[in-house]
């Protein structure tokens, strides 16, 4: 159980990771589809902001802590913080990168916790895993040319 827990903590550290790196990209985004990037962007942090109090309840059902200063987040998550501004194209495939590692990070957890039999957690992870693959369509659809998408 201890492993399933110390991998929901990294799940929760690396979700606020995201939501700010989404979120900051919302910012900064400057392009002639700025409108567009934006809201999209901010579809993006809003997802995973409202993800980020369920993984800390499942915590707390689990009868652990969660983690909650910005110190544990820095120590915890392994996503990477490049710094991007302005140009859309990194921002989508830094983000597109960083999810689809999430997503393996989540099929990870979610059988761990058919394992520990948290069939709850499993079906939370689950449709984070599906929220986010859909993210990763509309990301790769945006990195994505006519002729890519022919092949």
């Amino acid at each position: 159980m201890e492993n399933l827990l110390s991998a929901l903590r990294l799940l929760l550290a690396n979700n606020i990771a995201i939501k700010f790196k989404a979120h900051g990209y919302h910012w900064n985004v400057e392009s002639d589809d700025f409108a567009q990037l934006h809201e999209f962007f901010g579809e993006i942090y809003q997802d995973y902001d409202g993800a980020t109090d369920t993984y800390a309840e499942w915590l707390r059902m689990l009868k652990s802590y969660a983690p909650y200063r910005l110190v544990d987040f820095f120590d915890l998550m392994n996503v990477g913080e490049p710094v991007i501004v302005g140009d859309p194209e990194p921002m989508i495939e830094d983000l597109y990168d960083t999810i689809e590692k999430h997503i393996e990070e989540l099929v990870v957890v979610g059988e761990m916790a058919n394992n520990e039999k948290q069939f709850g957690l499993a079906n939370f992870l689950a449709d984070r895993q599906t929220a986010s693959q859909k993210i990763c369509w509309q990301l790769r659809a945006s990195m994505e040319t006519e002729t890519e998408m022919e092949d």
